[in-house]
């Protein structure tokens, strides 16, 4: 490994112990004050690491950008995008089939564990579903872990894993089905993976792909609540 790749390591190594433990020191530092609301807590935890992260890589993204704009036209742009999606869409449908044919019991806890994802409070839960998870998971989980592997189906597997076992990092591993869980994250992540290096490791993207697949389930679950 060269200096500069060693470098990377050791900045993608440290971005990742303050993602691990920011939520937690931030909690501490405003329980100080007496800020102790666990939704304000983590909005304030989670907006400090967003614009860390992106000043840290303000120069990708400016660049980025610009060659979304230049080398993108609009009908270039939304067909990417709307491609995308309809992969991801359809992954995660087939994925739903599956686990519905091969283990009926997990059906309603699959349902379960999404709903939880947005049962925090309006404004946290679209924050942290259209914002942060499109940008600062972005930057972290693609971008940061580009800079260190150039393999590209290497790095496709190790960011894919390396996200879907942050998201499982608190779980119960005594649960039987909690592999069919992990697979449903597991699959998909490699998708969107795939889908960043197809684009000539445009973040920008990437971003704009996984916003609209986060927007659309949000949008039709805020719906259907407020018409239950």
């Amino acid at each position: 490994m060269n200096k500069e790749k060693g470098l990377y390591l050791i900045k993608v190594l440290c971005l990742f112990a303050v993602y691990l433990f920011y939520t937690q020191i931030v909690s501490q530092i405003l329980g100080i004050f007496g800020l102790t609301d666990e939704t304000l807590v983590m909005f304030v935890a989670d907006l400090i690491f967003l614009f860390g992260i992106v000043f840290l890589y303000k120069d990708t993204l400016k660049k980025d950008w610009a060659s979304f704009q230049k080398d993108y036209s609009w009908k270039k742009k939304i067909g990417v995008i709307v491609k995308w999606v309809i992969i991801i869409f359809a992954c995660n449908i087939l994925m739903g089939i599956l686990t519905e044919v091969l283990f009926p019991s997990t059906a309603d806890e699959v349902v379960e564990n999404t709903a939880a994802i947005y049962s925090l409070k309006f404004g946290y839960t679209v924050f942290k579903t259209l914002i942060f998870a499109t940008i600062a998971e972005d930057l972290l989980f693609k971008k940061s872990i580009r800079d260190v592997i150039d393999n590209k189906w290497l790095f496709i597997f190790i960011s894919g894993v390396v996200y879907t076992a942050m998201n499982f990092m608190y779980s119960d591993f005594s649960d039987p089905y909690i592999l069919v869980d992990i697979l449903v994250y597991l699959i998909p992540a490699f998708i969107f993976s795939y889908a960043y290096v197809k684009n000539n490791d445009n973040i920008i993207v990437s971003m704009l792909i996984k916003f609209f697949c986060n927007l659309l389930p949000l949008t039709i679950l805020m719906v259907s609540s407020l018409g239950a």
